[in-house]
């Protein structure tokens, strides 16, 4: 089970939304909360199959007026995109988490403005001298839901990424079904914190 850190070019590509496609994630949001100076926030899981097409759609977390969590998955569901890759270079699924925005001036724009989006791994290291902010790593995830490929974006410190990836491997991983509900391997992106544990 390969750890790739700080490469050049990743092995594992994530699904690209089509840019045409794009506006209509801004086009969701709902009139009546825009009208209203209402902002808000939701936390999605999405399930995207070979060809790029979103099958698939969860509501994980929603910030605000129920109108966002009712209004979150119908453009997702709609969007297109080039697909994912394997490190072996083929199509594959990819199952995606995104916390998505809006925000419209009103009472509790600061607050959803704020937000982040939960990590999928914490790491608690001992401090060394330099701040580590929080980054992503790609994994590749076989249909029983174990880590098969891990590696970290452009950036990463190499030490990091590999705590990180043991740390995913450790965790496993969610196992993900096609849309007839038959398991999958799927690449997929984990946030990963950094917290400086005392030393």
């Amino acid at each position: 089970m390969p750890v790739v850190s700080l490469i050049a070019a990743s092995l594992i590509a994530l699904p690209e939304i089509d840019p045409r496609n794009a506006r209509s994630l801004l086009d969701a949001y709902p009139p009546s909360a825009q009208r209203q100076g209402k902002s808000g926030a939701i936390y999605v899981r999405r399930w995207v199959d070979q060809a790029g097409n979103t099958y698939r759609c969860e509501v994980l977390q929603h910030f605000g007026d129920d109108v966002f969590r009712e209004a979150a998955c119908k453009p997702l569901l709609r969007l297109r995109q080039r697909p994912a890759v394997s490190p072996a270079g083929a199509a594959t699924y990819a199952v995606l988490t995104t916390m998505l925005k809006y925000i419209t001036p009103g009472p509790n724009d600061d607050e959803i403005e704020a937000l982040q989006q939960p990590a999928d791994v914490s790491l608690d290291v001992n401090p060394v001298g330099e701040h580590v902010p929080g980054f992503s790593i790609a994994v590749m995830v076989d249909d029983g839901g174990s880590v098969s490929h891990c590696e970290g974006f452009e950036g990463a410190s190499g030490n990091h990424v590999e705590l990180a990836c043991g740390r995913a491997r450790e965790l496993g991983q969610l196992i993900a079904g096609d849309a007839n509900g038959n398991p999958v391997a799927y690449v997929t992106t984990l946030l990963v914190r950094i917290a400086h544990a005392a030393s």
